[in-house]
């Protein structure tokens, strides 16, 4: 909702019982913020959110991949970040995505300390930001 957004920080909430996250809003991506928040009813439902997407894609001369769609996203994101050297568990509270137990009892327990800033280390990495420019 509009009432999620400050001038620098978005709160979400999960539909899926996660905790709540707020997360920074890295000062290249708030103009857009804004300007989207001016334009468009919140939330916008995922239908819409696909035609946003493929209308964006086309726009930039991507080609159309089956099974492609705006959550490819953040799967390019999480492989990106990987690739960036990111630990897993840094990615997983970033995306907001609980740690499995595949990682043990560390992945259980890991979480971000207090103070310690999950954006700032993503943006610092982060393959896409660059574009908002």
């Amino acid at each position: 909702t509009p009432e999620s957004f400050t001038d620098s920080t978005v709160k979400v909430d999960t539909a899926k019982h996660g905790l709540p996250r707020e997360h920074v809003l890295e000062d290249r991506i708030v103009p857009y913020i804004a300007y989207g928040l001016s334009k468009s009813r919140l939330p916008i439902p995922v239908t819409t959110l696909s035609l946003i997407y493929h209308r964006i894609r086309r726009a930039s001369g991507c080609r159309e991949v089956e099974r492609e769609g705006w959550h490819s996203i953040r799967r390019a994101l999480d492989t990106d970040l990987v690739d960036a050297g990111l630990p897993e568990r840094l990615i997983e509270n970033y995306m907001r995505w609980a740690a499995g137990a595949k990682g043990g009892m560390v992945g259980r327990y890991y979480t971000a300390r207090s103070g310690f800033n999950v954006d700032a280390r993503v943006f610092a990495v982060h393959p896409y930001l660059e574009f908002w420019e």
